[in-house]
């Protein structure tokens, strides 16, 4: 077998060379996807002085809680507000669930599982070269939370400990809901559920340590919604809006054809995107392996978990890539495992593939990442704009306008309606344009749904006035930059 004593050299390259190349390319490329909208809530925050509720050009933003944005907001503090700082947050929440899963493992099963097991999660294909480019993405920092609120019911049910189970487990759920709302109510409950079905105990689950645990574990969440009513309003707006954004990526809103294409793609999509460790499934069809899975609790729940909640997103055809991270290392651990104990780990040739990935993941960042920067159409338009739109205005107002973003809130149960309210937002502007804007000129970029006299504008709603530059945005709208004239 593997002699640790022997690996340290190798095991200290490793983690020194995977902060290289996790930290050392964050300052290369632009903020892309939900990367700027995280950077842009988060400025408003600081310099609005205003931690409670998350806005985009100083109006209300209703589709995320704050958490994430209150973390991030430290990191500027300390750093500043470039680019590189937005993907903090991420990166660390990443390392932490490995170095939780190492100890959890370490103590349920053994060291060479838990070592192995956090290798291969940090080294995946899809976590080491797209999960940490795009860091600026609240999704690993996400999976933190899910992965404590699963191991405290794990870790509490097998000591028998009800109280602590409910009450640790429903406060990750709240930090969790927090972060990005709905999906961590399903975590716990599905998590609850698969652990009563599979051991068939019930009675724990309508227990009076259920009760309190639970009400006091959610009460972050309802503390946090009645402050923010109390000082804005359609706080139960906010909340029912967070249960319907997440419900409109699921299956209830899609097509039937796109469920089923759905049923097809996902497995295949998922085990290419932990390549190569995905490969170590191929040790599942072992009846052996899947005795001696049956032998360790932690590995059965890492079974019982991924089994109880994958599905959710197995059929629907909104759900991404980044929204699964919170399933890797369940996955990853039962697989080692089987890997370890089938008598030919191969472990040289597994320390050369780990190796060779996060030197690769060093190289990626100085070669792919700058021609990435200097080739991906939206980056450029994205920076022109921004360009163009500060050299025209010259420190003078400029804007966005016309017509507000709504979003209609209507929950229901059966045929009764829980709430009707409508909340507004500005235009959609890619978030890369306000932010870089904002940070710019140290000024928030107001939305005015009516024009105002000698002011710069952006739209794609309206063209008035001096027209100065038009952008081909989207497909089927162009974003004009212009200004208003002075009243005669």
């Amino acid at each position: 077998m593997f002699h640790y004593k022997k690996a340290d050299l190798w095991l200290w390259v490793f983690f020194l060379v995977l902060l290289i190349g996790l930290f050392g390319g964050l300052h290369i490329m632009d903020l892309r996807g939900e990367e700027p909208r995280r950077g842009l809530i988060t400025w408003e925050m600081i310099h609005q002085s205003n931690f409670l509720r998350p806005s985009i050009q100083g109006m209300a933003y209703y589709n995320k809680p704050p958490i994430f944005n209150w973390v991030l907001a430290v990191f500027f503090a300390i750093f500043g507000d470039a680019n590189w700082v937005v993907r903090i947050p991420s990166i660390l929440g990443l390392l932490g669930m490995g170095a939780f899963h190492y100890i959890f493992t370490k103590h349920y099963v053994d060291k060479q599982t838990a070592l192995w097991s956090l290798l291969f999660l940090l080294s995946g294909g899809h976590i080491l070269f797209f999960a940490t480019v795009l860091s600026g993405e609240l999704d690993l920092f996400y999976a933190l939370f899910v992965y404590l609120q699963a191991i405290f019911i794990f870790h509490f049910f097998q000591k028998k400990q009800w109280l602590a189970l409910f009450l640790t487990s429903y406060l990750m759920l709240s930090l969790g809901f927090l972060t990005k709302g709905l999906p961590s109510i399903a975590f716990q409950g599905l998590t609850l559920l698969g652990i009563a079905f599979y051991y068939r105990q019930w009675r724990w689950l309508f227990s009076w340590q259920h009760i309190l645990g639970g009400l006091l574990g959610v009460l972050p969440i309802a503390l946090y919604f009645w402050i923010y009513d109390q000082y804005y309003g359609q706080g139960l707006a906010y909340v029912f809006n967070l249960l319907e954004e997440a419900s409109q990526k699921s299956a209830s809103e899609s097509r039937l054809t796109e469920i089923l294409s759905q049923l097809f793609e996902f497995p295949s999509q998922y085990l290419l995107d932990y390549l190569p460790w995905s490969l170590l499934l191929l040790f599942f069809f072992r009846k052996e392996s899947r005795q001696q899975i049956k032998e360790h609790p932690f590995l059965v729940f890492c079974l019982l978990f991924f089994v109880a909640n994958i599905w959710i997103y197995w059929i629907s055809p909104g759900a991404r890539s980044r929204y699964l991270y919170p399933f890797a290392p369940f996955f990853i651990t039962p697989l080692v495992y089987m890997w370890l104990k089938a008598g030919f780990p191969k472990v040289k040739i597994a320390i050369g593939v780990v190796l060779f990935l996060v030197f690769g993941r060093v190289v990626y960042n100085y070669t792919v990442m700058p021609y990435q920067q200097r080739t991906m159409s939206n980056i450029q338009l994205y920076r022109q704009i921004t360009e163009d739109a500060l050299e025209a205005s010259e420190g003078q107002a400029i804007a966005t306008c016309c017509i507000k973003d709504s979003i209609f809130v209507n929950p229901s149960l059966g045929e009764l309606t829980l709430l009707r309210d409508t909340l507004y937002l500005p235009m959609y502007l890619p978030y890369q344009i306000p932010f870089y804007i904002q940070r710019d000129r140290d000024q928030i970029l107001p939305f005015h749904e009516q024009l105002q006299p000698a002011t710069y504008y952006l739209s794609t709603d309206t063209l008035v006035g001096e027209a100065l530059k038009s952008y081909p945005v989207w497909d089927d709208k162009t974003l004009y930059l212009f200004k208003t004239g002075v009243p005669e």
